[in-house]
C-alpha cells in the first residue's frame, strides 16, 4: 500500500474486482484505487453507481473506522446495484445461491398482457412478441408457467395471443402477484427460480420480484419482454431489482441457458423459435 494508507485485502476465491474483498488476506495494491473512490460498473444502460472508499486514517471520527471492521482498516460505503459478482453470493450476506435457471425447477411467470395495459406500453408489441416466444420455449422445455390478469373488469382480459400460449390466467387486484398467492413458489413446489416478464415494469414486476427475493427465491426478469408507459419508471424500476439481487437477462439468453447445449433433445425446436427458421 502507498505510505499513509492502510492496506486493501482480497479474499482467496473472490475476482479481484468482488466487493467482498475486504478482508484479512492477500494484501491487495492501492495502485488500482483512487484515494477517495472506486467507481464500479453499473447498469447495462449506462448508470454508474460510486462506491466511496472512507480511509480510517483520514476520518478519526467516523463510526465506520478500522476499531468497527474485522482485519481491515478500510470501509466501503456501496452507492450503486447489487448484481452478484460471480463468487455466489447475494450483497453482503455471503448466502449461497444458483443464479441458474433451469427447466424443471423454474416458473414463467406473465404478468398483466391484458387489452387495455399493453397499447399504451411503449414497444408494446415486441413486449408481447418476446413472452410469447419464452411461452413456447417453455412448453417444449417442460418449464412450468402462470399468467395473471389484474383487474379485467376494468383493464381487459389477457390479449388472445398470451392467453393461446399459456395457462388460464389468474385474476388479482394486488400488484404483487407473489404476495396474493397466484404464484405457485412455497415450499414443496420444487420451485426455485422464477422468470418475469410482463407489465409495469416498475409496479407489478418490481413488487412481484421483490416479494419473491423475499421468500428466496432466485429471480430473473427478462428486460426485453417487461416494460412500463414511462422509459424513467422502466430504467428505475430494472435498477431498484437489480439492487435487490434479481437477475437481469433477455428472453434469447433464457432460451439458451434452458437449453444448456446444442446436444439438447428440442434445440433445433428452440432455435427456430429465435431465428423464425
Amino acid at each position: 500500500a502507498r505510505q499513509g494508507h492502510p492496506t486493501l485485502h482480497r479474499k482467496r476465491g473472490h475476482p479481484a474486482g468482488c466487493r467482498h474483498n475486504i478482508t484479512d488476506e492477500q494484501p491487495l495494491s492501492m495502485e488500482a484505487f483512487d484515494d477517495r473512490s472506486v467507481w464500479m460498473r453499473g447498469h447495462r444502460h449506462g448508470f454508474r453507481g460510486r462506491s466511496e472508499v472512507y480511509l480510517a486514517s483520514r476520518s478519526p471520527g467516523n463510526p465506520e473506522t478500522a476499531s468497527s471492521l474485522s482485519g481491515a482498516s478500510v470501509a466501503c460505503r456501496l452507492h450503486s446495484p447489487r448484481p452478484t459478482c460471480g463468487c455466489g453470493a447475494i450483497g453482503d450476506t455471503g448466502k449461497e445461491r444458483d443464479v441458474r435457471t433451469r427447466p424443471e425447477s423454474t416458473l414463467l411467470a406473465v404478468i398483466d398482457l391484458q387489452e387495455r395495459l399493453v397499447p399504451v406500453i411503449p414497444g408494446g408489441e415486441e413486449i408481447v412478441a418476446r413472452t410469447v416466444r419464452l411461452a413456447q420455449a417453455a412448453e417444449l422445455l417442460g418449464v412450468r408457467q402462470s399468467l395473471t390478469e389484474q383487474y379485467p373488469k376494468g383493464l381487459g382480459s389477457s390479449l388472445p395471443v398470451i392467453a393461446a400460449c399459456l395457462p388460464a390466467a389468474e385474476e388479482k387486484t394486488a400488484f404483487s402477484a407473489a404476495g396474493c398467492g397466484c404464484l405457485a413458489v412455497e415450499p414443496g413446489s420444487g420451485i426455485e427460480s422464477v422468470v418475469l416478464a410482463g407489465i409495469e415494469t416498475h409496479v407489478c414486476i418490481l413488487q412481484t420480484a421483490l416479494d419473491l427475493v423475499a421468500k428466496g427465491v432466485t429471480v430473473f426478469v427478462a428486460v426485453d419482454a417487461v416494460g412500463s408507459r414511462f422509459a424513467i419508471d422502466h430504467e428505475v424500476g430494472l435498477r431498484r431489482m437489480e439492487q435487490a439481487g434479481v437477475v437481469l437477462t433477455t428472453s434469447e439468453s433464457l432460451l439458451f441457458e434452458w437449453c444448456q447445449g446444442a446436444e439438447h433433445a428440442r434445440f433445433r425446436e428452440v432455435r427456430s423459435l429465435i431465428t423464425g427458421k
